[in-house]
């Protein structure tokens, strides 16, 4: 990957790829996570998102925020394109559902309350929705709603308007975990050289074949699961999020059964996977054509990569397809990511010195004091990255602890409508050196041979006596801690148990060896009563161990 070089936007990659290949699938929705319901071709993306395009165009959205409640699938998928075809700023959000107004309404009121959205992008069964409830019909007042599924897309030739790099394609909002949303400024430019990133880290290709299930109105389930397919000429298959957590086993087996080469998870679904997947659901998977599995969105834990590989290694699971990386919406996606085909790297740290600041290899990785971390890989060539003191803005060396600071040409534009904010996170420059500007990621960090590893985020840190803590690292020893005490708590009440036993086995013994005992048979549970099938303490100190960690 060449500095400075510019790459087509998508938009230009959809359109070449409908007239050289038309036929070939683009995307394939999985409405229960194994059957297909339905299937898009390259051309038959490309003429409804000339129809969703031509729809805006006539609300006089062209260039502003258009917001899109459509579910998880197709509709979903061609909305968004129909924004990028309209040089119009894709605003995705969770559709409200009958069930779950309650917890969608809240976000919905504070998107459209911050980017006024000129029109929104639903499908029919959506819009039903908003006329029957009244906060939706007050929330949407005024705004047009076009229904998607409804378009007719047999006239694709009409004219659009030219798409360029520095064009806004997406207002990505964050999740809005700790304060109120805020909206990621993204251009088609900086939506390329992102994908162009992936590509180079991952070593995709056209015959590679992707499966996500991750929700796709966040950043690695929209760029990273969608988007990124059409960049690698690659077919597309998405299931519902809820499928997945209902039942993890349907992520495998479509897997399984299409011959996915690239997966994408979080953490928590490996976790889900290895615990939730039976030893007889294992044996009817093959995964040998699977070459990456994509593992980002959250702090990634060497023990569940472990889990998982040696779960699923009699499936044809290599160790070498796991691919931890690391990003966020506001550098578009992908920031690192791990050497593609090779094991994950994981290396142990002393405790003590990472609370000073300082990454020391620790001697005995099976210590207590010690902490294992996997790194996540490593910059392409296009960008640039530093460890920085937050308090000096001083550049730290390898091995320091500090705030990881990037720059690159995937880095978004800012934040919508909040000059103060971007100018904090966005334009930082070391105070040393005077690099910049410089995208701040809020993460703690540092370097090990070429290597990022992280240790917490900035905000999260608790510093006690001069030591730093991170919440995440202390909830896992406490983690340890209990599980150890459940143990040995089980341990201690199954001795007690045994001993009771065997003094009720010495009293029942007593009688039958007493005068007035001759002859009878004394049960050794009383009529009526439920034997229960005795269980090794072993085994109820895994069963406990797991509700633990869950």
């Amino acid at each position: 990957m060449e500095v400075g070089r510019s790459y087509p936007t998508i938009v230009e990659v959809a359109q070449r790829l409908a007239a050289e290949r038309p036929d070939e699938p683009a995307y394939v929705f999985l409405a229960d996570g194994e059957a297909i319901q339905g299937e898009l071709s390259r051309s038959g993306l490309d003429r409804r998102a000339r129809a969703i395009a031509r729809a805006i165009a006539a609300q006089g959205a062209t260039g502003e925020p258009v917001l899109i409640l459509c579910p998880a699938g197709l509709d979903y998928v061609a909305s968004v394109f129909g924004c990028f075809y309209a040089r119009s700023v894709a605003v995705p959000a969770y559709p409200p559902t009958r069930t779950g107004l309650a917890r969608t309404m809240p976000r919905i009121r504070s998107i459209c309350q911050d980017c006024r959205p000129r029109a929104v992008l639903s499908t029919s069964a959506v819009r039903d929705l908003f006329a029957s409830d009244p906060q939706l019909a007050e929330v949407l007042a005024g705004i047009p709603v076009i229904a998607v599924d409804g378009l007719d897309d047999s006239a694709s030739t009409a004219e659009l308007p030219a798409v360029g790099s520095d064009d806004l394609a997406l207002l990505q909002y964050t999740s809005g975990s700790t304060s109120a949303p805020k909206g990621v400024l993204v251009t088609h430019g900086q939506i390329a050289a992102n994908a162009a990133i992936i590509d180079e880290s991952t070593q995709g290709s056209p015959s590679d074949v992707a499966l996500s299930w991750l929700p796709p109105y966040h950043d690695m389930g929209l760029v990273g699961g969608i988007l990124q397919c059409t960049f690698t000429g690659c077919p597309g298959y998405l299931m519902p999020p809820d499928v997945f957590l209902r039942r993890p086993a349907r992520w495998l087996r479509t897997a399984s059964r299409i011959r996915a080469t690239a997966l994408y998870a979080p953490n928590f679904a490996l976790d889900a996977c290895v615990r939730r997947i039976d030893a007889e659901e294992r044996a009817e998977l093959d995964l040998s054509a699977v070459r990456i599995v994509c593992i980002g969105a959250e702090p990634i834990r060497s023990e569940t990569l472990e889990r998982f590989a040696e779960a699923f290694a009699p499936a044809g699971l290599r160790q070498e397809a796991l691919f931890p990386c690391y990003g966020m919406a506001e550098a578009t996606l992908m920031i690192t990511g791990s050497a593609a085909n090779a094991k994950p790297i994981v290396r142990a740290y002393s405790t003590a010195q990472l609370g000073l600041g300082a990454a020391v290899p620790a001697g005995d990785a099976a210590a207590p004091a010690t902490r294992r971390l996997v790194s996540c890989g490593r910059l392409t060539p296009s960008q640039q990255l530093a460890i920085v003191d937050p308090e000096t803005r001083r550049t730290l060396p390898e091995g320091r602890v500090g705030e990881i600071w990037v720059q690159g040409p995937n880095v978004a534009r800012g934040y919508f409508q909040r000059p103060d904010e971007t100018e904090r996170t966005f334009n930082a420059f070391t105070s040393d050196t005077g690099v910049g500007p410089m995208l701040r990621t809020g993460d703690l960090g540092f370097m090990d041979r070429g290597e990022l590893f992280i240790t917490g985020r900035l905000k999260d840190l608790i510093i006690i006596r001069g030591r730093n803590h991170a919440p995440r690292a202390d909830r896992a020893s406490a983690r340890r801690c209990a599980r150890a005490r459940w143990r040995r708590g089980i341990f201690d009440r199954y001795r007690r148990q045994r001993a009771t036993r065997r003094r009720a086995r010495g009293r029942q013994a007593s009688r039958r060896r007493s005068p007035g005992a001759l002859g009878s048979h004394p049960r050794r549970y009383p009529r009526g009563a439920r034997r229960h099938p005795r269980r090794h303490p072993a085994d109820q100190a895994r069963q406990l161990g797991q509700d633990v960690e869950r």
